[in-house]
C-alpha cells in the first residue's frame, strides 16, 4: 500500500481505487489489534 501511496504525485489520486483502498484500510486495523506475547 505504502508504494502506491507514495506515487500518488505521479499516478493521481485515481490510481488507487476505493474498494481497494477500504479494505486495504480494514486489514490494517485488524492487524493492528492483534495481540502478540510482548503485549502480554
Amino acid at each position: 500500500m505504502g508504494g502506491h501511496a507514495s506515487r500518488t504525485d505521479q499516478w493521481g489520486s485515481q490510481a488507487l481505487p476505493k474498494r481497494w483502498l477500504s479494505k486495504q484500510a480494514e486489514l490494517l486495523a485488524a492487524w493492528q489489534m492483534r495481540v502478540t506475547p510482548a503485549d502480554t
